[in-house]
């Protein structure tokens, strides 16, 4: 499952013949993007969580929006925030129906959204 890279810079013997001290590293290579990790464990970790080329894909899917996650703390953070209409957000946009519990997920929804028509 995880691709192996062999990194074996190997010096020619000294003309006396002795073998040279030498340090082998092992690579480990992500099979979808090709990165490479010093580490099995941190390949691991990018092909479960942050490979992009992961046919995989996110697990998580927002059942209202094209939202993806890979963790669910942050598929039920962004259902709250977002979706929930039964509480009443204490925020809203003033130029759409964005809404939000916190004054910051406002103030960037602004930034990032809004910046044209907010400049005056």
């Amino acid at each position: 499952m995880y691709g192996y890279i062999s990194n074996y810079n190997v010096p020619q013997p000294s003309e006396d013949g002795a073998q040279p001290n030498q340090i082998v590293y092992k690579r480990h290579m992500c099979i979808y993007c090709r990165k490479v990790y010093p580490l099995k464990n941190l390949l691991k970790k990018h092909m479960q969580f942050g490979c992009k080329m992961n046919p995989r894909g996110p697990p998580f899917a927002c059942n209202f929006c094209p939202y993806k996650s890979m963790y669910k703390a942050n598929m039920e953070r962004h259902v709250r925030n977002v979706h929930d209409t039964d509480s009443g957000h204490k925020f809203h946009c003033e130029l759409c129906s964005f809404c939000s519990n916190y004054s910051f997920c406002v103030r960037r929804h602004m930034k990032t959204f809004h910046r044209k028509d907010c400049k005056q």
